[in-house]
């Protein structure tokens, strides 16, 4: 992943400007267990973790890339989410746990 980390840096600035992606309103939407919990494996800058928050889901994210875990934990600094760096697709740490 080093080797296209500038590659990587430009497409996550230009997904910052991008809102939730529509599969995202709809898995909302046929939620019928009235359970408000998320996980967002991949969640790459974090506009589906930030819509989920404002729907009041508690959201784990994570992502491989440590640039746009650090662009997910930045956009969503109030809310309900849990951000991870995955080292594999089987681990990852977790970096940040907050709660409405």
């Amino acid at each position: 992943m080093d080797a296209n980390k500038d590659i990587w840096r430009q497409y996550y600035g230009k997904a910052l400007g991008r809102k939730h992606a529509p599969k995202t309103e709809l898995a909302l939407k046929l939620n019928t267990t009235g359970l408000h919990v998320a996980v967002d494996c991949g969640c790459g800058t974090g506009s589906d973790i930030a819509y989920m928050a404002e729907q009041g889901y508690l959201v784990q994210g994570f992502d491989m890339n440590p640039d746009a875990v650090a662009i997910c934990h930045e956009r969503n600094e109030q809310g309900s989410t849990a951000l991870g760096r995955m080292k594999h697709w089987h681990t990852y740490t977790v970096v940040a746990v907050r709660r409405v």
